[in-house]
């Protein structure tokens, strides 16, 4: 597709145009400003809870979840866990 919004058909346009859409990505200016990260420390692990759970929990998370979202790997949606029927 070209920047106006034209279908381009010939191979060679297709082309010329992914070579034009490389060097406008790749060619950008170093940032004037850059992240100052200070004295972070970065966590080599997640703390991960690892106790019961109870059902009025599960609940609260399910009801909490966003409908019409793409589901995620698992391919379970929103819609499938909140379903009761």
């Amino acid at each position: 597709m070209a920047k106006d919004g034209r279908l381009l058909l010939m191979e060679r346009e297709q082309n010329s145009r992914w070579k034009e859409h490389f060097e406008e990505v790749m060619n950008q200016l170093e940032p004037l400003l850059t992240a100052d990260f200070g004295d972070t420390v970065m966590v080599d692990s997640l703390e991960v809870y690892e106790g019961h759970i109870n059902f009025e929990e599960v609940q609260r998370a399910v009801n909490g979840l966003t409908n019409n979202k793409a589901p995620g790997v698992d391919e379970i949606s929103a819609g499938m866990l909140k379903d009761k029927s």
